[in-house]
């Protein structure tokens, strides 16, 4: 029993629950907010053929990240 970890199911805000999905994709959208910064501000998005497609990628490659090493659902 000791070496059990405690994995929320969801979370609770103010008698709110969320699931971990939610809570894995609203940090995955501010870390490509931070990303699209980053590659604005050094002027890299003129290289993607597509560049709606790479941010919709990005977004859902840090939602799968955070759900296997942060929050795992």
């Amino acid at each position: 029993m000791a070496d059990m970890r405690f994995i929320p199911g969801e979370f609770e805000i103010a008698g709110v629950y969320f699931p971990p999905v939610l809570v894995n994709g609203t940090l995955g959208a501010i870390m490509l907010i931070v990303t699209i910064y980053f590659i604005r501000r050094y002027r890299l998005s003129h290289y993607f053929l597509y560049p709606q497609l790479v941010m919709a990628s990005l977004w859902a490659i840090y939602t799968v990240l955070f759900s296997f090493w942060v929050i795992p659902s």
